[in-house]
Order: structure tokens, then sequence, then C-alpha cells
């Protein structure tokens, strides 16, 4: 049994059903692909706020991880989390962008005082070693 966590440590998304709150149909794919090699269990595609709001409402598949575009169309990542509830949602959100680094940073802090789990922002274009770490 010790080994086998070892294994799941080493593989970065295993086991974890990961929703991708993106707007452009081939990003999201290219998320999905990356995501099942490194081991996400499922990967849901939520193109708005809406979309995502109904990701979340099934209490028995929770999300473990979202990647976060920051802009969505006319909207921004931020607007969609507006959608969620921070104090039912333990999912780690993962803002990405191919915007200015302060962008991500200026989300980084806003999500995480609305008592967002937030982690390290990541630079579009995704790839699995960025994802990975």
């Amino acid at each position: 049994m010790m080994h086998q966590a070892k294994a799941e440590r080493a593989i970065p998304l295993a086991g974890r059903r990961v929703a991708i709150i993106e707007d452009d149909l081939t990003t999201a794919r290219v998320a999905e692909s990356i995501c099942r090699r490194l081991g996400a269990r499922e990967t849901v595609v939520c193109r708005d706020g809406a979309d995502a709001a109904r990701c979340f409402v099934d209490r028995s598949a929770p999300v473990d991880v979202v990647l976060l575009d920051m802009m969505l169309g006319a909207d921004d990542g931020l607007a969609a989390m507006r959608c969620l509830d921070p104090a039912t949602t333990r999912a780690a959100i993962v803002p990405c962008s191919a915007k200015d680094g302060r962008i991500l940073e200026a989300a980084m802090l806003l999500l995480a005082t609305r008592g967002f789990r937030v982690h390290e922002p990541i630079a579009k274009p995704l790839t699995a070693e960025k994802l990975g770490q």
C-alpha cells in the first residue's frame, strides 16, 4: 500500500477530477489531453461561469482541481468564480493566462482573499511540464 501511495504522488493529477474553465475549445481539448497524461481520473470542460456552477453541483463527483482561464470571451475568469462558494468548493484553483504575469498574481490574490485554495498560476500555453509542477 505504501508503494502505491508513493507512485500516486509521483503522478501530479493521479485520480483527480479536473474542471477546465476555458472558452476556447481547442485550448480546452489540449488541456484535457495534458490532464489525462498526468493521471486525471476525469476532465470536465466548462465554457463559462454557468457551466462551472453546474459542474460543481454534483457532490458525488467533487472537482479536485480547476484550471481557470483568466480571459473568457467578454468576461474574465474571476467572474466565473463568482458562481462558486469557496466554503463548499474544496478544489485547488490554478489560474491560467497568456496575459501579463501581474494579471495572474492579482487573480491569485483575489481568489485567496475570497477563501479559495489557490495554486501557483500557469502562463499559457499549457504544457505537461508546467501543469505537472
